[in-house]
């Protein structure tokens, strides 16, 4: 029996920081390199500052309508509230990444096929979410591979019996 996952997400500094991080060295690296090089690759440092922006905008201050608010999990399927309000059913990709203390989330809008994604840290330590609803989050997702593989039986049927023919046939 799956247990109801509830995971109220709030803006978090550190987060935010996190999911900025990549986008702030890459700006970095590029005004290195325009210092080595040219000049105008220092013009490639306004794309790198945008998308820190936008992870800080999705993952730290919540102030996106993409950003994510919420996680609720019912019997073994996993649901997203967006900022805008819209609630969807999402799965976890595999890039996603689990640690002791941090979650990166990347998931899938199994509606439009969008990517959303996640930075979240317990509470306790400045990040987004509360501890308890966090590990059981983190212990769904690695002992019950439904949250982040749905498999359709009728379509894996189809595709099994396929494969039957076409060996049957040569």
């Amino acid at each position: 029996m799956y247990n109801r996952i509830e995971l109220p997400l709030a803006p978090s500094r550190l987060s935010g920081t996190i999911a900025a991080a990549p986008w702030l060295l890459l700006a970095l690296a590029t005004l290195i390199a325009a210092g080595f090089t040219s000049p105008w690759l220092a013009l490639a440092v306004v794309p790198a500052l945008a998308g820190a922006r936008d992870a800080w905008r999705r993952c730290g201050s919540l102030a996106h309508a993409r950003a994510l608010v919420r996680l609720d999990s019912h019997h073994g399927r996993l649901f997203a509230t967006l900022a805008s309000g819209v609630s969807t059913e999402v799965r976890v990709r595999p890039d996603s990444r689990l640690s002791g203390q941090l979650l990166y989330l990347a998931l899938e809008d199994l509606q439009t096929g969008g990517r959303l994604s996640a930075v979240l840290l317990p509470r306790e330590a400045g990040g987004n979410a509360p501890a308890s609803a966090l590990r059981r989050l983190r212990c769904c997702l690695r002992l019950m591979p439904g949250l982040s593989d749905p498999i359709d039986v009728s379509l894996s049927l189809k595709n099994a019996l396929r494969r039957l023919r076409t060996r049957h046939d040569h």
